[in-house]
């Protein structure tokens, strides 16, 4: 996904960051969940899906309030197939994205959630790249 020549892939939002792929090269619980034959197939079988046939359109809503059209390309509609006819694949992909940063769990700071736990999560906030000035006092 580094390299995709999706048009959507130019957007900041769909890359994925070096400290991204440090968490999930570092990461014993990915390295563990691959070692699934199982996993690795279907996982296979999202990534081969067919991204020239068959986009469908479906309206959306713009920042704006205008509704315009979205592509949906057949490796989403994989992914969500997949996501919803196996309960586990669905957990496997949110811990996924937790453990690259995406998302962060909702718990209180300072209550320490369950290592399993995925039921309450939240995209993380993007960190934008700020200039290394210091403001001038007025002293």
């Amino acid at each position: 996904m580094l390299e995709d020549d999706d048009s959507d892939c130019d957007e900041e939002g769909f890359r994925i960051s070096s400290d991204m792929m440090s968490r999930l090269n570092n990461s014993a619980w990915l390295k563990k969940e691959l070692s699934d034959g199982g996993l690795r197939q279907m996982i296979c079988e999202i990534d081969s899906a067919d991204n020239d046939v068959g986009s469908e359109s479906r309206p959306a809503q713009h920042r704006n309030g205008k509704k315009r059209k979205m592509n949906i390309s057949p490796r989403e509609i994989a992914l969500e197939k997949s996501k919803i006819l196996n309960p586990k694949f669905a957990g496997f992909v949110d811990r996924l994205l937790l453990t690259a940063g995406v998302l962060v769990t909702g718990h209180l700071i300072g209550l320490q959630p369950d290592e399993e736990e995925t039921e309450h999560l939240m995209l993380a906030p993007v960190q934008k790249k700020v200039n290394n000035i210091t403001p001038l006092n007025d002293d």
